[in-house]
C-alpha cells in the first residue's frame, strides 16, 4: 500500500467521518458529541423535542443564579439522558439484529452532559468502500428503527416533562 495508499485510505476515512457528521446533524434526530479528527464519530440516536428540550433546560441553568433551580434542571437533564440513554442501549441491539449497519457502543462521560455517563454509538469509517450514499442509508436505517422505538420510551418522557412544569 505505501505511505501514498495510507494517506488515501485515512483521508477518505476523514472524509467519510465529516460527510456522516453532517448527515446526522441535518436528520434532527442526533446528537453528534465529538469533531473526529480521524475516522471516530460518537453519537446518540435523541428525537429532536427531546433534544431541544436538553438545550432549553441547559441554557435556563447557564442563567440561573438560584441554586434550588439549577439542581431542579440538573435533575430533569439527568433524568431525561437516563431515558435517551436506555433508548440508544436499545437501539444498538436493534442494529445489530436488523445487521445492515454496525456500530459499536459505549458510554462517556466527557460529554456536555458531564459528570453524567452518556452511551453513544461509535461509528469507526475507516472502510475505503464506504461513501455517502451508503451512509445515508445508514443514517436512515437507524433512524427508522430509533423512531419507531421512542414510541416505548416516549412516556416515560412525557412523565419527566410533566413533573418539570410548575404547578
Amino acid at each position: 500500500m505505501g505511505r501514498d495508499g495510507y494517506r488515501l485510505l485515512l483521508r477518505s476515512a476523514r472524509d467519510n467521518a465529516s460527510i456522516l457528521q453532517g448527515l446526522l446533524d441535518g436528520c434532527g434526530n442526533f446528537e453528534t458529541l465529538n469533531t473526529p479528527e480521524l475516522f471516530i464519530l460518537i453519537y446518540r440516536f435523541i428525537p429532536l423535542q427531546v433534544k431541544k428540550q436538553l438545550v432549553r433546560w441547559q441554557k435556563e441553568r447557564k442563567e440561573t443564579t438560584s441554586r434550588r433551580k439549577i439542581k431542579a434542571l440538573d435533575r430533569n437533564i439527568r433524568k431525561v439522558n437516563h431515558v435517551v440513554n436506555a433508548l440508544n442501549i436499545k437501539l444498538h441491539k436493534a442494529l445489530r439484529q436488523d445487521d445492515t449497519t454496525f456500530v459499536s457502543r459505549t458510554k462517556l462521560e466527557s460529554t456536555r452532559y458531564r459528570p453524567q455517563n452518556i452511551v453513544v454509538l461509535r461509528a469507526v469509517l475507516i472502510n475505503p468502500l464506504t461513501d455517502g450514499a451508503v451512509l445515508s442509508e445508514i443514517v436512515d436505517t437507524q433512524n427508522r428503527i430509533g423512531s419507531a422505538l421512542w414510541t416505548e420510551f416516549s412516556v416515560a418522557y412525557e412523565r419527566i416533562l410533566n413533573a418539570s412544569r410548575p404547578a
